[in-house]
């Protein structure tokens, strides 16, 4: 059955325990690219740090979480760019990359070598999408996915996630699912979390903040779903969530009237 609940709520963050101190590394541009520019988005257990260059990079380090490494990039859909937004603990990255003639950007999965993409390739729609996080398996990602209706001339904007634990992947469009049945428009997924056996994917949509805890690995039903609303600061307020950690335990940004 499906619950909205709000038993969880933001709060400021306390002080937290950080490092003595901090030094900056120069990871470089990959080689080859010509890029004056290099961004770095996600670093994983192991140190690996996924971005953007013109491609996708990855800067891998010689050995775990070393100060020297080496740059690659991850290729792209026959486009000139593609960019990595986050990397596993297995060196797999997700992110967007262009299509051929640059005709679209979609949401890929950069696994050892090859660029797939995610969105499903529909005739006569134009489409565009990011994805934003992935499990350790690489077999759960999240993002948000738009689609053009020509006919009013704009854009129809959703959270997905990409399901390939099953026999093939599955694209969920959870706008679709929670509009439909909750008038809930989900259109920005950006974390995923599996915490034991249950999986958490953190959203957003408009000025509000949830998280969805799928129970029984069905996302293509609301009725399977637990979505908590994250709450407020204060009235008239907004909250846009950024990132989760394995303890359920969300970051982001809050602003309230007053």
């Amino acid at each position: 059955m499906f619950r909205r609940s709000r038993s969880l709520h933001v709060e400021r963050l306390e002080n937290r325990r950080l490092l003595a101190a901090y030094s900056l590394l120069d990871l470089g541009f990959p080689p080859g690219t010509g890029s004056p520019l290099s961004y770095a988005y996600d670093i994983s257990e192991q140190g690996e740090v996924a971005g953007y260059a013109v491609e996708a990079s990855l800067w891998t380090p010689d050995t775990p979480n070393a100060p020297t490494g080496s740059m690659t990039t991850l290729g792209t859909l026959g486009g000139w760019r593609s960019g990595a937004e986050a990397v596993n603990d297995a060196g797999q990255a997700v992110g967007w990359a262009f299509t051929t003639s640059d005709e679209s950007y979609q949401p890929v999965l950069f696994d050892n070598g090859t660029v797939e993409r995610l969105s499903p390739v529909i005739d006569g729609v134009v489409s565009e999408g990011v994805a934003t996080d992935l499990n350790d398996a690489a077999t759960l990602v999240v993002g948000r996915y738009a689609e053009y209706d020509s006919g009013s001339g704009t854009w129809t904007r959703s959270a997905f996630v990409w399901d390939d634990r099953g026999t093939e992947p599955l694209f969920v469009d959870l706008n679709q699912v929670y509009e439909e049945a909750y008038g809930i428009s989900l259109n920005r997924a950006v974390a995923v979390q599996e915490i034991g056996s249950e999986v958490y994917v953190l959203l957003t949509a408009g000025g509000t903040s949830y998280i969805l805890n799928d129970q029984d690995g069905d996302f293509t039903t609301a009725e399977s779903g637990n979505l908590i609303d994250l709450g407020y600061l204060g009235p008239g307020g907004i909250t846009a969530a950024e990132a989760m950690n394995v303890h359920g335990q969300v970051v982001g940004f809050a602003d309230y009237e007053g």
